[in-house]
């Protein structure tokens, strides 16, 4: 469960990243 946590906090960071950058 903690890395499903890990990953909900971390895909909207990754997202923002790869739209600003593409």
């Amino acid at each position: 469960m903690k890395d499903f946590t890990t990953y909900l906090s971390t895909a909207p960071v990754v997202a923002l990243v790869w739209f600003i950058l593409t």
